[in-house]
């Protein structure tokens, strides 16, 4: 990850990400958790515009989504610099829902909702979501919310 100094922009963001052919060639939008961390160190450093950036590993070649912040509110650019999401309110929304993990925690409960990967790629850590089925309090981040 990396900060550089522009022109117009006086400093840009950008997020670096290394992955495979297939995945940028399905690739419409950056992934949620990598528009997070993006939004994360945009938010505590003060910078409005950057990049996050796949590097394909076989052939060390860059792709680039454009990605803004304007106060609270995220949009997100295709590689050619068309729009392809705007996310009113996303910097709040995000850390309500680190607000919610960390309560979960504190309160011998955890997330009920599917994690991204878990309903695209089969989850890797089934054993500690089946443990903490059994053991724990499930709770929705709607539910959560209402409190």
């Amino acid at each position: 990850d990396f900060v550089i100094k522009h022109p117009i922009f006086l400093r840009i963001l950008l997020e670096l990400k290394t992955t495979g052919s297939k995945k940028i060639r399905d690739l419409k939008i950056p992934d949620p958790e990598h528009v997070g961390q993006w939004t994360f160190y945009s938010e505590t450093r003060a910078i409005k515009h950057g990049f996050i950036i796949y590097e394909n590993r076989e052939s060390v070649t860059p792709t680039y989504f454009p990605i803004e912040r304007n106060g609270n509110h995220l949009t997100l650019f295709s590689p050619n610099g068309a729009i392809v999401s705007e996310l009113p309110d996303y910097v709040s929304k995000m850390y309500k829902k680190i607000e919610f993990v960390i309560w979960c925690a504190q309160n011998n409960s955890y997330p009920f909702e599917m994690c991204e990967e878990c309903s695209k790629y089969g989850c890797k850590q089934q054993s500690v979501c089946k443990q903490f089925s059994e053991t724990r309090k499930s709770v929705t981040f709607e539910d959560w919310s209402k409190k």
